[in-house]
């Protein structure tokens, strides 16, 4: 069983790079002689300079040790919000959640019409929401922080009312990551980084496999391959230096070979592709399958997509409406995956919008 594979490296680390901007658009400070002068210069240097991460760290330790700060990486205000036990977390999504994009109710009804559309057209439809880490970790959250009252009641009422929404093809990662969490002792999320681990990884992907064929997710191939060291984001962010290590996993379809990988445009590290799959004797979900993901689902691929015949990835950074209009006219079933801090904004202003609903149920009927 997976979770047996799981166990035997229960402090629950990530692997792998994720890729950063913070470019906030800052312009060169006037040198007047005052204590924001250099706190400035340095948000400068960060977004400016072609060695950035230098320019980070040196921000970092102006914030912690000239103006005792927490490490803000050029922002405002800090990005990186450090947790019980070493654990570091991102302050977005506690900003989204106290300021949202759009209420919950409105953002439900949209996708209960995307997912309409899309299932009326005879395609498969998911929707698939990887919990931010202070969703799943909020107990190692500090006791007090900014925002911690309507963070938590925000979020509560979110899956809540997410889970008992009618979104047609919902994939419940939040349920099925918290009582992993709470069955054994593994944190699923990278320390010094955004995003889960290997085994979060895993999980999402058994979720979200047995969701289109109940069962066909094989526990026994997921395999522990040794520790891999990693620099995670909000390393970065914080300006901070120490690496951390965390456990990899594989899971290999022995039988089930790559047979082609086509870029669909000219995306960094070829994100944006179509990958075809052949096997002589493990069952592939058919067809043509989209998944519109980001970092977290990229973070996810190894795990889940061999188990796909034809399986194309977009990245939702790349959103354009007839792209987008296109490819699910191409597939024939879709995967909409977005991280929980940036839905609420991909909903409001991209494919949740009520201008592109419209615009795909008139191209695919």
């Amino acid at each position: 069983m997976i979770a047996a594979l799981l166990t035997p490296l229960a402090a629950g680390f990530f692997v792998g790079p994720t890729k950063l901007e913070t470019n906030s658009g800052v312009g060169f400070p006037h040198p007047a002689l005052n204590f924001g002068y250099l706190g400035r210069i340095s948000s400068w240097l960060a977004e400016s300079v072609s060695l950035k991460n230098q320019a980070i760290r040196v921000d970092g330790r102006i914030d912690r040790v000239v103006f005792r700060e927490t490490a803000s990486a050029g922002s405002t205000s800090p990005r990186v919000i450090y947790g019980a036990a070493s654990i570091l977390f991102i302050s977005d999504a506690l900003n989204e959640a106290c300021n949202p994009h759009i209420q919950t109710p409105k953002l439900i009804a949209r996708m209960t019409n995307l997912a309409q559309v899309v299932t009326d057209s005879g395609r498969e439809f998911r929707l698939i929401v990887s919990p931010d880490k202070s969703s799943i970790l909020r107990d190692y959250l500090p006791i007090k922080y900014p925002l911690k009252a309507c963070f938590e009641t925000y979020n509560d009422d979110f899956w809540k009312q997410l889970q008992k929404g009618d979104v047609s093809g919902f994939v419940n990662l939040q349920g099925d990551l918290s009582k992993a969490r709470s069955s054994r002792r593994e944190i699923l999320f990278k320390r010094r980084d955004t995003h889960w681990d290997d085994s979060g990884a895993a999980i999402a992907s058994r979720a979200v496999v047995n969701s289109f064929v109940p069962g066909l997710w094989e526990d026994n191939l997921l395999n522990f391959t040794g520790l891999g060291e990693y620099n995670g984001d909000l390393n970065v962010l914080s300006g901070e230096t120490l690496l951390d290590s965390a456990p990899t996993y594989s899971h290999v379809r022995a039988d089930v070979e790559q047979v082609s990988v086509q870029l669909i445009d000219g995306s960094e590290r070829g994100q944006n592709r179509s990958v075809k799959h052949t096997s002589t004797s493990s069952y592939l979900i058919p067809g043509r399958t989209l998944v519109l993901g980001d970092s977290f689902s990229e973070a996810a691929e190894p795990f889940f997509a061999n188990y796909f015949e034809d399986i194309t990835f977009m990245r939702l950074s790349d959103f354009s409406t007839n792209k987008y209009l296109n490819l699910i006219a191409d597939a024939d079933r879709v995967m909409f995956w977005s991280v929980e801090r940036s839905f609420p904004y991909r909903v409001a202003y991209d494919w949740g919008t009520e201008d592109f609903i419209r615009a795909l149920r008139k191209s695919l009927k």
